[in-house]
């Protein structure tokens, strides 16, 4: 005869499964709440709801916690397909984790002891949850693959080459080869007919050795057969183009606790009567913009001070490693251009996003532009600092002589993922691209891709500059 006060004997598997989906239904809760007051949706309220009934009955050994979640995760599947389409990166966060959740449940319905389920409905179960397993290793194994690909078969016609293009010859002068970021050289030598039969003929090794930290995402500079390429650290190294042969290296002992990469360096020729001649302009991780001899890989001393500019001049406070131009120095004209990297997330008050350009001769700060403060075109008033913790630019630059313009991509304000105390500049500017006066680095115009942008979607590349013919057949620069 059944009694009220008889102890159940619960698995201890099944008491610990139980705690754990108890824990997850109190989370869900409290931010359901919030959510909800918020005037959002009440979907997450509901299932913290479902996570704690179904928690409890399972911990109290009773099989109607597994009936409970098995609706709760029918119904949360067909929302999820409701709202996505069947889109595969939509359903991923919707649905992967409740699938991991039911396949273990159903898994776990052979350790109810009292009553203990039919055999039918332990060996449905079991399989159930084998099948959802297999489902779940499938589904991540396809995580892996590309989804939503668009592809255009139209035959595409080759048009004009840009003058900037061919007149770079063989070199590869900046991050995009050219100002214009069109990463393309008009070469004949490897073709799809032959592509296949390439061999590595050398290699050469810069000596900085990969760290959690470190990533190499250099794209070297080519000038007159010598290869420029700057380590994660900022190791410098110039390298025969034919034989792979080391010329020289230049160490800055640069250092930084984290998120140290180097993307491009600028190379620059002053022409005859300079000091000394071509040198190479390299921005560093602990802040610094450095120009070393091309012939020697010594610092050209007649550049900033002794060969260095210190890029936390009018910065304020910079904490190591919050603030550093991993996209490299880019030389556009006589000038060379800088943003900066910026710790993402740490908190509001950062340092600043500033746009700044420098003499490619000598170093000197040629103008900056502080987008919260637009009356800031050089270096801050004594006390003050360029305006903290704004958009900034992180990816490559684009630049067009011929148009004066430089053009930025921007990032967002930090924190990233909060807009709650962001100014109204910078709402107007996060993740837009901006074009400046390259000579007085004053604004021209922008355009926002995203408003309000709490995704920390940024504009992540260099833009591309091209020329689009029109109806009428001018030429449009885009």
């Amino acid at each position: 005869m059944y009694s009220p006060h008889r102890t159940i004997k619960v698995s201890l598997v099944l008491r610990l499964f139980a705690i754990f989906l108890i824990a997850c239904g109190l989370w869900l809760v409290g931010g359901g709440i919030y959510l909800v007051v918020l005037g959002g949706s009440w979907y997450y309220l509901l299932a913290g709801l479902a996570n704690l009934v179904a928690g409890g009955w399972m911990y109290r050994g009773k099989i109607q916690g597994v009936w409970l979640y098995l609706v709760f995760f029918g119904i949360s599947l067909f929302w999820a397909v409701w709202e996505t389409s069947l889109d595969f990166w939509a359903m991923v966060p919707r649905v992967a984790a409740l699938l991991g959740v039911t396949c273990v449940i159903l898994l776990l319905v052979p350790l109810f002891r009292d009553p203990q389920p039919p055999m039918r409905v332990r060996q449905v179960s079991r399989w159930g949850g084998l099948a959802l397993a297999t489902i779940l290793v499938i589904w991540l194994v396809t995580m892996l693959q590309p989804h939503g690909l668009i592809y255009n078969p139209v035959p595409l016609t080759l048009g004009k080459i840009s003058e900037v293009t061919t007149e770079t010859g063989n070199n590869w002068l900046s991050y995009g080869r050219t100002g214009e970021g069109n990463r393309y050289a008009p070469f004949d030598q490897i073709t799809p007919a032959n592509v296949d039969k390439l061999e590595v003929i050398w290699t050469a090794r810069h000596g900085d050795i990969q760290k959690m930290t470190n990533e190499n995402q250099n794209t070297p500079t080519y000038v007159k057969g010598v290869l420029y390429h700057c380590s994660p650290t900022n190791i410098l190294t110039a390298v025969n183009g034919s034989s792979g042969k080391i010329l020289w290296q230049y160490n800055p002992q640069a250092s930084s606790p984290f998120w140290n990469r180097c993307r491009s360096v600028a190379y620059y020729d002053p022409g005859t009567g300079d000091a000394c001649g071509p040198r190479i302009i390299m921005a560093t991780i602990d802040a610094r913009m450095l120009a070393v001899r091309a012939d020697n890989g010594q610092l050209c001393e007649t550049f900033g001070n002794q060969g260095v500019v210190d890029l936390k001049q009018g910065m304020g406070e910079v904490q190591a490693g919050f603030y550093m131009a991993t996209s490299g120095a880019m030389l556009a004209g006589d000038k060379i251009v800088l943003g900066g990297w910026i710790a993402d997330n740490y908190g509001e008050g950062e340092p600043s996003g500033v746009v700044r350009a420098f003499n490619a001769a000598t170093g000197e700060l040629s103008w900056a532009w502080d987008l919260g403060n637009p009356a800031i075109t050089t270096l801050p008033p004594p006390g003050e600092t360029y305006t903290r913790g704004t958009p900034n630019v992180w990816a490559p630059m684009a630049f067009d002589l011929k148009l004066g313009a430089l053009y930025l991509p921007l990032g967002n304000a930090t924190p990233d993922y909060w807009g709650g105390t962001r100014r109204p500049f910078d709402d107007a500017y996060s993740s837009s691209i901006v074009a400046l006066d390259l000579a007085t680095g004053r604004e021209l115009w922008k355009y926002q891709t995203v408003h309000h942008d709490l995704w920390d979607y940024d504009i992540p590349a260099q833009p591309t500059l091209m020329d689009l013919p029109s109806a009428n057949g001018d030429i449009i620069p885009g």
